[in-house]
């Protein structure tokens, strides 16, 4: 039939993509590595791109053409479809691999590629249907009793992304990797574990009362932001983070508790944390007795060398 020129390749190159993130990435094939892929756009993706992917693209696509024409040639009496059949049996036997993908037990993440990618998108599709429920009826922390309103204080929430504190000289590393922090009497807690290496689990684990045990009130809270809020805070929301597709995910709902929000719409591979200072300068420049202000930054995301000017480049060679 006409759709095996688009089904097959379209099979080989989904499995061939998939494969790419797992042997190359390191990262286990489940709903978040499809939200990974998803919730991005084109200019941050492009990061994750190499010469191998758009390599191994290709031939898979050629691949994918070469077995649509085989399963076009094959011909069963009365039972003209089973050529494309065959072919897509023969198509899920190739890619029924057992990788392990490199954590501490690889049995965990070991399986059949076809299996575990229908139960990736599987299990992204329900995680987004119930994180729109979840928004819609989840409690506001706010209406919750508070013992005591509060002092006058002005909080700056800094939400760092792809950043280690065993690399932080405030922490102990060999290298000076902090010395403006050192100079103002920092006072760095280093008993402190994230609940997660991605960005739509760390940052609501860290703006609700979900735990690294418990993500119970992931989605079914809203964040410190209403409780500041309702005390009689202007709260505010920076982000150098792209607002993506309907912008219903669940770190933009936090977001949305503040008054004012700012998101930077430049590409993404141009941006750099220093962009947005002059906006949060001007923010400042209008005192309050009560603001919480939130400041969500790129930080050293993946290709970090572009995130950074020269003159910032300390340590040397860099990765490229």
């Amino acid at each position: 039939s006409a759709g095996r020129w688009f089904v097959i390749p379209l099979i080989f190159a989904v499995n061939v993509t998939a494969l790419y993130v797992a042997v190359d990435y390191r990262m286990p094939l489940d709903g978040n590595s499809i939200a990974i892929l998803l919730e991005t756009d084109i200019s941050e993706a492009r990061e994750f791109v190499g010469a191998r992917l758009i390599f191994w693209l290709v031939a898979s696509l050629a691949a994918g053409v070469f077995t649509a024409i085989a399963a076009g040639r094959i011909r069963i009496r009365k039972f003209p479809f089973m050529g494309t059949v065959g072919s897509a049996l023969a198509i899920a036997a190739t890619f029924t691999l057992w990788l392990p993908f490199g954590s501490a037990d690889p049995e965990d993440y070991r399986g059949p590629m076809p299996v575990l990618m229908t139960t990736a998108v599987i299990g992204y599709a329900v995680e987004r249907a119930k994180l729109r429920w979840s928004i819609a009826g989840r409690i506001d922390v706010s209406t919750l009793p508070i013992d005591r309103p509060g002092d006058d204080v002005e909080v700056i929430l800094v939400i760092g992304e792809s950043a280690r504190g065993k690399n932080f000289a405030l922490n102990g590393y060999d290298r000076q990797t902090t010395p403006l922090l050192g100079q103002i009497g920092v006072i760095s807690f280093r008993q402190v574990w994230s609940c997660g290496a991605i960005t739509r689990i760390a940052v609501p684990c860290l703006l609700t009362r979900a735990t690294l045990a418990d993500h119970q009130n992931l989605q079914g809270e809203t964040s410190l932001v209403s409780v500041f809020r309702k005390l009689g805070y202007r709260t505010s929301w920076f982000s150098n983070q792209r607002l993506l597709g309907k912008a219903d995910s669940l770190v933009f709902s936090f977001a949305e508790e503040a008054e004012f929000k700012i998101f930077n719409d430049e590409p993404h591979v141009a941006r750099s944390d220093a962009a947005i200072l002059p906006r949060i300068l001007t923010h400042f420049a209008t005192p309050r007795p009560r603001q919480l202000t939130v400041i969500h930054t790129i930080g050293s995301h993946w290709s970090y060398t572009r995130r950074y000017p020269e003159a910032f480049e300390r340590f040397k060679p860099v990765c490229k």
